[in-house]
């Protein structure tokens, strides 16, 4: 299902309280952007979420409440594997109201440097393909324009985007070959896909 079908889909007069999406990499700017207008929070995982899943026994009760405790949810979240046999989870929770405010923010960004070209292989990854497809938001417009007003500008929007964000210090990859094991050196909770120059950002 395309991410605008979704939107569409469960979009109403008024927008969901949440989503919490147990699925791999929905955590994406291009996702979450797409759904700015279907729920006023989402849950999920900038990279792959393990066969197990949320622990629902132990996640439900912070969210079936009159007040949704979603940062509640997702620490459980990654602390439940955190002290597993496999420690891997990621996760954001973020306020989709924000989200025009930053797609402004990287605007104003490239308008410093049209031609920006950024090496994927120098910004946090979120799977071990061949070719890398997701990327660290925070560290991939980082280097469009760094130490520029509008670089700051972008950092405090994402931080009022991205209420919460957590992880633990590696994730396991399906993809690939050799270690499935992926450090995490840096983790805004939001990936995003570096295009390469030339290709057009629309």
């Amino acid at each position: 299902m395309d991410i605008r079908d979704l939107a569409e889909a469960v979009s109403g007069e008024k927008p969901l309280d949440f989503i919490l999406f147990d699925a791999c990499f929905m955590s994406s700017i291009e996702v979450l952007y797409d759904l700015r207008h279907a729920a006023e929070y989402v849950v999920a995982s900038p990279a792959e979420i393990l066969a197990d899943g949320f622990p629902y026994a132990a996640v439900l009760p912070s969210l079936f409440t009159r007040h949704p405790r979603l940062e509640e949810a997702c620490r459980l979240f990654v602390e439940h594997y955190r002290g597993s046999d496999y420690p891997s989870a990621t996760v954001a929770l973020v306020q989709t109201s924000e989200l025009e405010a930053l797609a402004a923010t990287v605007r104003n960004l490239i308008a410093l440097n049209p031609s920006f070209s950024v090496d994927p292989a120098s910004v946090q990854h979120f799977e071990n393909m061949g070719e890398h497809v997701y990327h660290d938001l925070a560290g991939f417009c980082s280097k469009i324009a760094p130490g520029t007003a509008a670089c700051r500008a972008f950092e405090n929007q994402l931080e009022r985007t991205v209420l919460f964000a957590d992880h633990t210090p590696s994730f396991y990859s399906a993809y690939g070959y050799g270690s499935h094991w992926i450090e995490i050196e840096s983790c805004c909770g939001v990936s995003a896909y570096i295009p390469f120059p030339g290709k057009s950002l629309n």
